[in-house]
């Protein structure tokens, strides 16, 4: 099914950054196996079906916050970009797309460097990743507003909520997960590389 616009040149295109330029999940779970060991836990579990990491591993409030003040920053800047999303964001851009991150995280969170401001430190990363954009949304859990209001023609995402959402005004394409891994729905089409998406976007499938 064509689920862009027919004639259409060039076009808005929203990038998800968590799950989509990289893939934090698998790093965080990396991350959180070592933290959990050095902390004395044995035999530990997690569940990669699940996106929140406290539930990924189980953790309570208490052993949720500790492992973010100690960890999140160095997570955050850390986290590789996934394979070939530069390099395909650039062809894109070169093309005459425009290329809109659109995020859910917070401008502020108190866990991060640069005195909590998360905003900062994503525009860091994205520089020292060689992630081209033209602009950057920090949405506040929006994302469907903020696609109907940018005029998005294609938003390139991973969380099934958001996904769900968002597709019901905008179509979506959607990075496979473990956590998203059977969703099936009008709008959404399902991607698994950057070179994947590129093809599909080329292409107008």
């Amino acid at each position: 099914m064509n689920i862009f616009m027919k004639g259409l040149c060039s076009m808005n295109i929203g990038v998800d950054i968590d799950g989509c330029l990289n893939d934090v999940h698998h790093f965080l779970i990396n991350e959180g196996i070592k933290w959990k060991l050095n902390n004395g836990y044995k035999n530990v579990k997690f569940n990669n079906d699940n996106w929140n990491f406290d539930q990924v591993f189980e953790m309570n409030d208490e052993e949720k916050e500790k492992f973010m003040f100690e960890k999140s920053s160095e997570i955050l800047m850390n986290v590789k970009a996934r394979e070939e999303a530069s390099n395909v964001i650039k062809k894109l851009r070169e093309e005459g797309n425009k290329i809109i991150i659109i995020t859910n995280r917070p401008v502020y969170d108190k866990c991060f460097h640069n005195n909590g401001r998360l905003d900062i430190s994503t525009v860091e990363w994205l520089n020292k990743n060689n992630i081209e954009y033209d602009k950057i949304i920090f949405s506040e859990n929006k994302k469907e507003k903020v696609c109907i209001d940018e005029k998005i023609n294609i938003m390139i995402e991973d969380m099934e909520k958001s996904a769900k959402k968002i597709s019901k005004s905008t179509p979506v394409l959607l990075f496979r997960t473990t956590y998203n891994k059977d969703i099936k729905r009008k709008n959404i089409t399902m991607v698994y590389t950057w070179y994947d998406i590129y093809t599909k976007i080329s292409n107008k499938i």
